[in-house]
């Protein structure tokens, strides 16, 4: 029976602060029913697995995959990916089956050159994974509502989104009902306004689009949901700007997980020197968060109980996907498809842009060309990480993923650029003229084209790679890496970092 007694909302913070998840795993494995994540025991670590075992329902929940099937691996950091994640989702329905999946949207990174491919991927892993609701976040509605649509249909996946439907066509389901463990739990999900103003992919869409204010969409459901719902949960994508203020008009809801999106790293050091601040009407203990770009590493994970008062948040914390976590066979297969998918849409766009005839703009060609004349920083270049950064996608058998090309290769999706292994060999690792951005076919007889300043080493080309998921080190370290590439008495690198006007074309996704 439903309760109706006053609750208190509980606020699960997916992108906020930055908290210690290896306490947990640690605690975690070890325990029999978590033998293929460890083989170590203790006190502490079979505590939590009775706490898990103990509770009357789990819920665990994710957010912005943004196409990471699997961990970049740059850095040095293995951790998470949906193999270990399907792992994890395994062995605790092991130690208790009456669990919940959910995710708090962005699965894609909907500027991808194939956001599709991976969005019908995506879709193919969480429907194995057994989620029982997934937000569609900004990045899906990139696509689209029939790209969305036909994904949830041919994948039987529970999409929900509660403010946003087309003007034209039927939308997703505003409510995902689920019963778990005798408890009727409504799950609805809401978006930001803001995201259609700030992305300027889904701003071309929102004339497709109708918008409900996200407190006002929360407020109709929950009242007509309350009487038979045992638990309401609100998964949200909502931009910090909005966040407080619908934070203070949830009266009807038990649990929130919020995904605000990918921070900037001002975001994250600014999140780090903070306290958390409990949102008016939230109870301190329950609030919990973790860094946004950590997403696709962590899964979040609370157990709660039903007294005769409500439901109770016993425990929640951040389970970090470490990278001795078994891998499932089956995710790394649908992984491997979506590459070859992806290079099956993506090489025959490159092709004509990539071909000698239609370098107009910008002609990219092989470092070799530049040794001629430039011998001393050519042998430089050649015994930096740059000159072997294709070889670290061979080593790691991750040479056939699009996804990487971009930071391994030379001008990849940029007119004639990378293309593929095969099609442009020469352009494999990060070549002279991704950091001296000249037209060799100006260069060696006039002064080049370009505004100078554009042929120096610009730190916004650096960090378009350098960024802290996958070169965490870069950030507060941008000298000592720039004098690592710096040429001999050639221009050094200068901080600039905002694009300049003139530069290489990029091919539309």
């Amino acid at each position: 029976m439903a309760h109706t007694k006053s609750r208190v909302l509980w606020s699960v913070l997916v992108g906020s602060i930055v908290v210690a998840a290896g306490g947990f795993l640690a605690s975690c494995v070890g325990n029999d029913e978590f033998r293929t994540l460890s083989t170590t025991r203790s006190a502490e670590m079979d505590r939590r697995a009775e706490q898990l075992r103990s509770a009357q329902l789990v819920l665990i929940y994710s957010a912005s995959s943004r196409n990471n099937f699997e961990p970049c691996g740059c850095g040095g950091q293995y951790e998470g990916g949906l193999s270990r994640r399907a792992t994890v989702f395994e062995e605790f329905r092991k130690i208790n089956p009456n669990l919940v999946a959910l995710d708090a949207g962005d699965l894609i990174a909907g500027a991808s050159p194939s956001p599709t491919v991976a969005l019908d991927h995506l879709g193919q892993a969480y429907h194995e994974l057994g989620y029982d609701a997934i937000l569609v976040g900004p990045e899906e509605l990139t696509t689209g509502f029939g790209e969305v649509r036909r994904i949830g249909e041919k994948q039987s996946l529970p999409f929900v989104l509660s403010n946003v439907k087309p003007k034209d066509g039927p939308g997703v389901p505003e409510v995902v009902r689920i019963e778990r463990a005798g408890r009727k739990i409504a799950v609805i999900g809401v978006v930001g306004a803001s995201h259609f103003e700030s992305s300027p992919h889904l701003k071309r869409r929102r004339a497709e689009m109708v918008v409900e204010d996200p407190a006002s969409a929360v407020a109709r459901l929950t009242a007509a949901l309350r009487p038979a719902s045992d638990l309401i949960i609100l998964l949200s994508h909502i931009p910090a700007s909005e966040r407080d203020g619908l934070a203070g008009k949830l009266g009807g809801v038990d649990v929130w997980i919020d995904n605000p999106g990918f921070l900037s790293f001002s975001d994250k050091k600014r999140a780090e020197s903070q306290p958390a601040k409990p949102f008016e009407g939230i109870a301190p203990q329950a609030v919990l968060a973790t860094s946004s770009w950590e997403n696709d590493r962590k899964i979040g994970l609370a157990c709660l109980s039903f007294p005769l008062t409500g439901p109770k948040l016993a425990s929640s914390e951040m389970f970090e996907l470490a990278k001795d976590i078994r891998e499932n066979p089956r995710m790394l297969e649908i992984y491997d498809s979506y590459k070859f998918s992806s290079r099956q849409v993506l090489i025959p766009r490159l092709i004509p842009a990539g071909s000698r005839e239609s370098r107009k703009d910008f002609a990219y060609t092989s470092s070799a060309s530049c040794q001629g004349c430039h011998p001393a920083q050519y042998e430089l270049w050649a015994k930096t990480d740059h000159a072997h950064a294709f070889a670290t996608l061979v080593k790691e058998c991750r040479d056939d993923d699009p996804a990487c090309w971009a930071c391994h290769s030379t001008g990849f999706t940029e007119a004639s650029g990378f293309v593929s292994p095969a099609e442009t060999p020469e352009l494999k690792d990060v070549g002279c003229q991704m950091c001296h951005r000249v037209d060799l076919r100006w260069h060696p007889m006039q002064k080049p084209k370009r505004p100078r300043a554009y042929n120096m080493v610009q730190t916004w080309h650096c960090s378009r790679c350098h960024i802290e998921h996958r070169s965490p080190k870069y950030r507060g370290n941008e000298n000592e890496y720039r004098e690592k590439i710096a040429c001999p008495a050639m221009d050094r690198p200068q901080a600039t970092t905002t694009q300049p006007a003139g530069g290489p074309k990029t091919v539309s996704p």
